[in-house]
């Protein structure tokens, strides 16, 4: 199933090996995080830079290979990770339209991120349509995914709406914790088929899901000229909030309709990818060749959802201690109402 690597792994900062006490979980409407609308909800007062961050999208790529297709698949997305930039802006007393075209920088490597995983995962939809692969080819897609990474740089690197020390301070943060987003893809493919603990999988998770969140949080933060702190505080909250939604997106994988997801469901199982069920299933020698349906019934069976919950709420509680650390705003308010819808998924699971 998942396994057991040798090596240090470390966890986000801010965060222990205890789980003490534990929080609360979310009573707010069942409504999945995958809906623009529900995130977009939770600050409202960034509904025009939203929608600037999906026009300029569009716009560049008006010109690109395949534009038709990419233009659909963008429009699908749900633009989490922008709004993440430009709250990013926001949280540290900037103006979070400054941050705009690093917003739309951060979207288009998202995008090239989940074309690449498709091709990895051979996955035939995506967004509850064809994925581009299936759609093209692996090979054009490959490429594709390239494109857009360039188109990337090359946004971050027009910015207009910052001075040249900021926009170099961008590059120098995003170039490194993208790679990380890269480590730890390679990791969670290299520990297909294999157990691993608890700790691991952590370390897989912050870097491959984490990393993109620091980056967009601590680059609107970079772009709003916020100091070296900030930017720090911005960062440790992008890893600890990868890891809260890696596993409310491993929990919803085991229960909800692909729609609602966004992807295939039981897509990490059938792979054999670490998956924070298999992290307490290995301890009992479940096999890799558990069904999704299989593995959901043993959880809940077992009290696994216990231990996923508690792992979860640790990771939670140390987001809030670090929200803590930015000034009171309503984006510091948005971010604690994110964090905790994200532990929602108690009632949608099988």
């Amino acid at each position: 199933m998942l396994s057991s690597r040798d090596g240090s792994s470390r966890a986000p900062h801010g965060v222990n090996g205890s789980a003490r006490g534990a929080t609360s979980r979310s009573t707010a409407p069942q409504v999945p995080l995958q809906s623009t609308a529900f995130v977009a909800s939770l600050f409202p007062a960034l509904k025009p830079e939203l929608r600037a961050v999906h026009r300029g999208i569009l716009e560049v790529l008006d010109t690109a290979p395949h534009a038709g297709l990419l233009r659909e698949f963008f429009t699908n997305g749900k633009l989490f990770r922008p709004l993440l930039t430009l709250v990013g802006a926001g949280a540290v007393g900037g103006d979070p339209a400054r941050a705009v075209e690093l917003a739309q920088a951060i979207e288009l490597l998202h995008g090239a991120s989940l074309i690449h995983d498709d091709i990895i995962d051979d996955a035939d939809t995506r967004r509850g349509k064809r994925s581009i692969p299936a759609v093209l080819s692996r090979d054009v897609a490959l490429v594709l995914g390239d494109y857009l990474i360039l188109r990337a740089i090359e946004r971050i690197a027009s910015i207009r709406s910052a001075d040249d020390a900021n926009i170099l301070a961008a590059m120098r943060l995003v170039t490194p914790l993208v790679s990380r987003c890269c480590s730890g893809q390679i990791d969670e493919i290299e520990a297909s088929g294999r157990n691993v603990d608890e700790a691991t999988y952590v370390s897989i998770v912050t870097n491959k899901t984490g990393a993109l969140f620091a980056t967009s949080l601590a680059g609107g933060g970079v772009i709003a000229g916020a100091s070296p702190e900030r930017i720090e505080i911005l960062t440790t909250l992008g890893d600890q909030l990868g890891v809260v939604f890696q596993i409310y997106d491993d929990v919803l994988d085991l229960g909800v309709h692909e729609r609602d997801l966004g992807k295939p469901v039981g897509n990490s199982l059938a792979m054999q990818r670490p998956h924070v069920a298999g992290v307490y299933m290995a301890e009992a020698g479940l096999t890799a060749a558990a069904t999704r349906a299989d593995v959901a019934a043993y959880v809940h069976e077992h009290g696994l959802m216990q231990r996923i919950q508690a792992l979860q709420d640790r990771y939670v509680r140390a987001a809030e201690a670090t929200i803590a650390r930015l000034p009171s705003s309503r984006y510091a308010d948005g971010l604690r109402a994110l964090t905790h819808h994200l532990t929602s998924w108690a009632e949608v699971t099988p």
